[in-house]
């Protein structure tokens, strides 16, 4: 049976990859794209969703998310990944008209069978959205991409641009499966797979366009795949090793958050991702793909 789920994404280059690798797994079905906040505004987020969906030949509803975090904060970022945050692709027209956030909240607890939120975003949408009983309820797990295995000082961006969304999510009591940044880094993309991407059809070449201008600094001059090591935990868990782990939100000396893995806790509240399969991934996203046009 595939699974339902929902992509909550802040639409920048690895977000746009995300959501390509989603729409083409055939165990998924994706219901509905939730847009965010992040490296650009909620208006750009929003028209980068619907550009890559209606790209691809897809048509789910779009629902536009809320513009600001839960709680101001002092991090800021900008100006990650050049131009409307995809490098400059710039998309036709398109034809969707995105929904509210209230209409989605209508649409999740209609949903006849619990949905899979896959957040490769700040977590401000998710936080609220579970605010709702009724949505609460139809939620059968959260996939996060956050934090760094790595480097505990790591301020990772979808944990310090509202870290107290990520903080209610903790507490939620909802299934919680975390993907850190190390799978993506593991998973990094090189020139030869960025050329046979390019190689792959229309949408390898918008890929291939928006990946000249991603930056990383830890892979450097490649490209990572936090987020559809995200979607991929969905996909084909078995790719990846997990252990249980008690995650918080702790706050450095400047008051940014930081994600915190305790994997000695007695009191777990979600399982990490720390391994990932790296040729089986690659695998699994080329065979996604190309299958899209």
């Amino acid at each position: 049976m595939r699974k339902s789920i929902i992509l909550n994404v802040d639409t920048g280059i690895d977000d746009a990859t995300a959501i390509v690798f989603a729409f083409f797994q055939h165990n998924l079905d994706v219901k509905a794209l939730l847009s965010a906040k992040g490296n650009s505004s909620i208006n750009e987020s929003t028209k980068n969703t619907v550009g890559v969906m209606e790209y691809i030949g897809k048509c789910v509803p779009v629902f536009k998310g809320l513009a600001k975090p839960l709680k101001p904060t002092v991090f800021k970022v900008a100006g990650v990944h050049g131009k409307g945050g995809i490098g400059g692709f710039v998309f036709q027209e398109t034809k969707t008209k995105a929904q509210s956030f209230e209409e989605l909240e209508s649409f999740i607890s209609q949903q006849k069978r619990k949905v899979t939120i896959v957040s490769t975003a700040p977590m401000t949408n998710i936080a609220t959205l579970l605010e709702n009983k009724k949505c609460r309820k139809r939620v059968k797990r959260i996939i996060i991409q956050a934090g760094l295995l790595g480097d505990p000082n790591y301020t990772s961006f979808n944990i310090a641009t509202d870290p107290l969304a990520m903080e209610k999510v903790l507490q939620s009591g909802v299934k919680l499966i975390i993907c850190p940044s190390d799978m993506g880094h593991y998973a990094f993309l090189g020139k030869k797979d960025v050329i046979n991407i390019k190689n792959s059809g229309k949408t390898g070449e918008m890929l291939a366009f928006m990946f000249k201008s991603y930056k990383d600094r830890v892979v450097q001059n490649n490209v990572a795949t936090h987020d559809s090591c995200a979607v991929a935990c969905l996909a084909r868990p078995k790719i990846f090793e997990f252990k249980k782990a008690r995650v918080f939100v702790e706050y450095n000396q400047n008051s940014i958050g930081i994600l915190k893995f305790d994997f000695e806790s007695k009191e777990p509240n979600a399982t990490v991702c720390t391994d990932i399969n790296i040729r089986e991934f690659k695998k699994l996203l080329f065979n996604a793909l190309n299958k899209a046009p």
